[in-house]
Formats: structure tokens, sequence, C-alpha cells
């Protein structure tokens, strides 16, 4: 969106600080407006300060207060994407997985609150019995991930990362129910390329893994693809494998 403010050249006094200023209080001023109104579709409410990121930054995002995702233009170009060339299961582990897992955030633990205009319910919108349900269910992918650990001595609690493992859960559905069955091991090793990671135990405090809300690495990987049949029929996975778990404990939401 544009953002409307008086802007002085140099010739006419203006310097970087003072424009910078005039940046800031018309952004401030715009934001305030947006709560007083309906999200209106089609309005593009991208801005730096609201997310973070620049555009040409790699990263993907859902936004609730719009019932929105949006994926940066520096996703598209960055190391994630597989080329134009690759098979469709390697662009839907990658790309498509990333899309699937933003769009699923409007149906997580958190995302169920809102409704298509961007408008928070603390009872949610499907009715008392069927959320209730649907909680369940996501208490029961928090369970399963808890504990996982993504570097040797270091435990994921399952409840700080439950909304983002709800969404690659859905994420990972969705990717499935379209993806050719003879194109699943490009697939699952594409997801595996891109969520793999190489880290230090200071880095990873450094970063602020410890205390993020998505889980790290092979054990965001893992977990969730230790969820889905497709996972073991396509690797002939079997009791007494290391990546097995019974199929009376894996969680299903959809």
């Amino acid at each position: 969106y544009m953002i409307e403010g008086t802007f002085k050249s140099k010739n006419e006094g203006g310097t970087l600080f003072s424009n910078m200023c005039a940046f800031n209080r018309a952004e401030f001023e715009n934001h305030i407006s947006l709560l007083t109104r309906l999200y209106e579709k089609g309005t593009f409410t991208y801005s730096v300060s609201q997310i973070g990121d620049y555009p040409l930054t790699a990263n993907a995002f859902y936004m609730p207060s719009i019932n929105g995702f949006y994926c940066t233009t520096g996703y598209f170009a960055s190391q994630h994407n597989p080329g134009l060339t690759a098979n469709k299961g390697k662009k839907l582990g990658n790309l498509g997985w990333v899309m699937s897992h933003e769009i699923s955030h409007g149906l997580d633990t958190s995302g169920v609150y809102f409704n298509e205009y961007g408008i928070y319910n603390q009872e949610g919108y499907w009715g008392k019995g069927d959320l209730d349900k649907f909680i369940k269910r996501c208490d029961k992918v928090a369970d399963f991930i808890d504990g996982s650990q993504p570097l040797p001595g270091v435990y994921h609690n399952g409840k700080r990362v439950i909304s983002e493992t709800v969404a690659d859960f859905s994420g990972l559905r969705i990717c499935l129910d379209i993806l050719p069955s003879e194109q699943r091991k490009d697939f699952f090793e594409e997801c595996a390329r891109t969520w793999g990671r190489v880290i230090s135990w200071k880095l990873y405090e450094k970063k602020g893994h410890s205390t993020d809300v998505h889980a790290f690495g092979r054990a965001r990987l893992n977990s969730v693809l230790q969820m889905f049949d497709e996972f073991y029929d396509t690797y002939d996975i079997k009791e007494g494998d290391w990546m097995y778990t019974d199929k009376a404990t894996r969680p299903e939401i959809w």
C-alpha cells in the first residue's frame, strides 16, 4: 500500500533523518486507521515495521488479522526454490509445503479464532463441539512432537510449537493429496533438503531457537513425516526401524 506523508527534498530543506521520521509517523497513523475498519480485499498491507522483513528477505508468513499469507519475492529467488525445471514432487517438497503451511495457519490453534475478515472471537467460529474436537486432535500433535530432539540433549516443548507443527502437518497433508504417487520419494527428499540444518549449540541459543514457536531442523522434519502412512510406504518402514511409530499413536487432524 502507499504511505501518504509530507516528505521534503534536499533543496526543500529535507534530510534523510527528517524524511524517515515523517515516514514512520505516516505509517503509524495508517496502522491506527486500520484498527477501525475491516480489511479490504485486494489491499496489500505488507510493511517492514509490521513484519520485520523486507520484500527481498527470503520468508513466508501468515497474518490472521487479514486472513492472508505472504511469500516474499526474496523467497522465490532464494536457495529454497528447487527451480522451474524440477518435477512436481520437488516443487511441492519445497515451495508447495511452505505455501500450504502458511495457508494452514488459518486453521491452526490460533487461526480458528479469526474469521474471513481477520476479526478475533475468543469463542471461535466453528461451534463449541467441532472446536473442542479439533483442539483435542491438535493436542495429540503437540504430545507427539513433545520431547523430540533438534540437538542431542535439547528437547522441544510440544505446547510451545503446537501451532506451527499443526500447520506443518496440515500443509504436508495438502501436498500429499495432490502429489503423484510415483514422485513421493522426490517429495520427501526435497522436504529433507529444505529443512535440514547443521548448527552448533552456541548458535542454536544465539538465534533464539530454544524459545522459538517453530520446531527446529531434524525434529521438525522427522516428527511430522512420521505421522503419515505415505512416508512409511515410500521407504518400506517397518516396526523396529528407527523412524517407525505405531499407527495407533500417530496423530490425525483432517
